[in-house]
């Protein structure tokens, strides 16, 4: 049985003192490779073994799965983001709160008027940060409260206020999102003293309007603890 001699040759490179430092300095960083010559050794193996097989090398293969476990963490945590986010959005736009203000709705709706639950909207959003400006039906396109705030960022809402026992429909929402658009609002928000129609919830998802019903309305105003100031409205 015989044996082939291997015969090991020395190749030369030459680079720039400053390439030579770059890829040291690459080597340390790296977890793979070890020593200049195996950078060199595993990077030339790579690439010949892309060329002729047209195909990842094992170790190439290991680096790409351990980027893309990276990618999905990095996604599982905005996708958890975005979920805490919406649900968040969720529990304004369908009330999951586990107080039922039911009198205290029914004393905005029998001893507030339209024009008091304005006043009252207005303190509340101002009581949050912002600057707000009760709205007159001739000069202000229909809305009822213009609310600024520059934290963090500028942003302008319209809000509309409610006060009624029948449910918001879908039309009202398609009307209020035109308003808000022609006073350059970045957001339309609506606010009932009662409830939203299923369709109108449909609507305003679809146009990211905000909606907020009498019982988180009332949530909002305890949290503030403005409910028992609401008699000094009447």
């Amino acid at each position: 049985m015989s044996s082939k001699r291997i015969k090991s040759e020395e190749v030369k490179a030459r680079i720039t003192e400053e390439e030579k430092q770059k890829w040291k300095a690459y080597i340390e960083d790296s977890e793979y490779y070890d020593t200049l010559t195996d950078l060199i050794t595993k990077s030339v193996a790579r690439e010949m073994n892309r060329s002729s097989s047209n195909s990842a090398s094992p170790d190439l293969d290991s680096e790409i799965q351990n980027l893309e476990n990276k990618i999905d963490e990095i996604n599982l945590k905005l996708n958890s983001e975005t979920n805490k986010n919406k649900s968040i959005y969720q529990t304004e736009t369908h009330y999951r709160i586990d107080n039922n203000y039911e009198e205290e709705r029914n004393y905005l709706s029998k001893n507030i008027s339209g024009k008091q639950l304005e006043k009252i909207v207005s303190e509340l959003w101002e009581r949050n940060g912002y600057y707000t400006k009760i709205g007159k039906q001739s000069s202000d396109k229909g809305a009822d409260v213009i609310a600024i705030s520059n934290n963090p960022v500028f942003r302008k809402e319209m809000i509309q206020v409610k006060n009624t026992i029948d449910k918001v429909n879908a039309h009202s929402i398609r009307d209020y999102n035109s308003a808000a658009i022609a006073h350059q609002a970045d957001y339309c928000i609506i606010v009932t003293t009662s409830e939203f129609t299923k369709q109108a919830i449909s609507v305003a998802e679809d146009l990211n309007v905000r909606l907020i019903n009498g019982n988180y309305l009332c949530y909002m105003l305890e949290q503030q603890n403005l409910i028992p100031l609401l008699d000094e409205y009447e």
